[in-house]
């Protein structure tokens, strides 16, 4: 077949597809505009559409690396909306002589080897090679799975929007994860486009009816041999056959962003202290003393008035000046009520009162709701700046994860092609996952952030 579908082309915008296909055919602007005047196509995508079928008619290996391209950008990108559920490695029970149940342990390898053979099942029954050029517009079911060096990727399309006019039909993808090395399960898809997949299915209107949906899918596509993870997704009242929905305790993800925000605090004093005057205790105590503070706890005291100078340093600070930073937070007090504060334009939140003024309550919760950051990582060879700003909330026993899709420009002087934007999100999320996984099996993050 050799040709990408509309449907797949639709999800991008031409610009992006021009630039990236200069990189992956090694094109100067030049050289890409003579293979432009001679493609064949009514419009500009019908000739970007062109350009790509004959690259890939005319080389394996350009089908294959638009091919990976491809998937790269739909599951690292476009689907920018995950679910994530820590992992628990059950014990199966298995019945003996008595009549007994009896419960016995599979380890990571033997879970892996099980899924492996069952996805092999889901390759032969497809008749599917992972090719996105290789699947009709509309009709054919497409299921790509990947193996990585952390578990099993699959990436699965469930409906197509717009079909009654294909040049204008869009795929709508769903990824599903087994991370084996951070021990998490995770549910992804893109949050604009479900829209379209919830108008043509009458009972599924709501985020907790898709995951039961995405459950169901997930297990079906393992084999029927799909691992527990340690939640309940909300109203699910019902069991998925033999498969059993554990609660974790609500507050364990809550921890973890509260460690998130607390390893923020603490490096954020370090930088405005650094900022501030030699004589910065000297100007604490005296200010104590002048405000007759005495009567507080001294050391409460001279925090309070700490916190009053760091403010003024970060009002003098902009977004060059960080490199991560928060930008929102949000936690429930004692009294069950819920304190939130969001810095418009996601700029960093330290120059704001409201966190100043909450960060006593925040830091004596222990527990966070919600943390909106900027998630930086600086390759070590290169020091190439990767950027991700990203939402992260918990709900009914799950972290909620919501990557935002906008151009990143604070430190990478405006390089903003996909190609970038992509290897951005997949490294901080790898990165993310990394101190998930390590804080879910018991480590510090800082332990997980050394050694990664």
């Amino acid at each position: 077949m050799n040709q990408i579908p509309h449907s797949i082309l639709n999800l991008f915008n031409n610009k992006d597809l021009e630039e990236s296909l200069k990189q992956i055919l090694s094109l100067d602007q030049e050289a890409y505009n003579q293979h432009l005047k001679k493609a064949i196509g009514s419009n500009n995508q019908g000739k970007i559409r062109s350009i790509i079928q004959s690259a890939i008619s005319e080389s394996e290996t350009y089908k294959n690396e638009i091919n990976n391209f491809l998937y790269e950008v739909i599951y690292n990108y476009e689907l920018n909306y995950q679910v994530v559920y820590k992992l628990k490695f059950f014990n199966k029970l298995e019945q003996n002589s008595d009549d007994k149940s009896k419960e016995f342990s599979l380890t990571k390898n033997e879970i892996h080897q099980i899924i492996e053979e069952n996805l092999s099942e889901v390759y032969e029954t497809n008749n599917n090679r992972g090719y996105f050029s290789d699947i009709t517009n509309l009709g054919s079911e497409l299921f790509i799975v990947k193996k990585t060096n952390q578990g099993v990727e699959i990436l699965q399309r469930i409906f197509v929007s717009n079909a009654s006019t294909p040049e204008k039909a869009k795929s709508i993808f769903v990824g599903y994860k087994i991370d084996l090395e951070n021990n998490l399960i995770e549910l992804k898809w893109n949050e604009n486009r479900i829209k379209d997949f919830y108008k043509e299915n009458s009972e599924i209107k709501k985020v907790s009816q898709l995951l039961l949906y995405l459950f169901s899918n997930f297990k079906k596509l393992t084999g029927g041999f799909l691992l527990t993870s340690q939640a309940r997704v909300h109203s699910i009242n019902q069991k998925l056959e033999d498969e059993t929905l554990n609660i974790i305790k609500i507050n364990e993800f809550e921890k973890f962003l509260f460690t998130l925000f607390e390893d923020d605090y603490q490096e954020k004093c370090k930088l405005f202290k650094g900022k501030v005057d030699m004589h910065l205790e000297n100007t604490v105590s005296s200010t104590v003393e002048d405000l007759k503070l005495q009567n507080l706890h001294d050391e409460q005291a001279k925090t309070l008035v700490r916190h009053l100078k760091y403010h003024d340093v970060a009002s003098t600070l902009s977004f060059p000046d960080y490199d991560d930073y928060i930008f929102s937070f949000a936690f429930r007090d004692v009294n069950i009520t819920s304190s939130k504060t969001f810095s418009r334009g996601h700029k960093p939140i330290y120059s704001s009162s409201i966190y100043w003024y909450l960060i006593k309550i925040a830091l004596e919760m222990k527990k966070m709701t919600e943390i909106g950051t900027n998630l930086f990582y600086k390759e070590e060879n290169t020091q190439k700046i990767f950027e991700q700003e990203v939402l992260l909330q918990v709900k009914r026993g799950a972290l909620y994860i919501k990557y935002y899709q906008y151009d990143i420009s604070q430190n990478n002087k405006g390089l903003n092609n996909l190609i970038y934007k992509v290897e951005s999100r997949r490294k901080n999320d790898e990165l993310f996952k990394r101190k998930l996984g390590g804080f879910v099996s018991g480590k510090s993050i800082s332990e997980v952030a050394v050694s990664s």
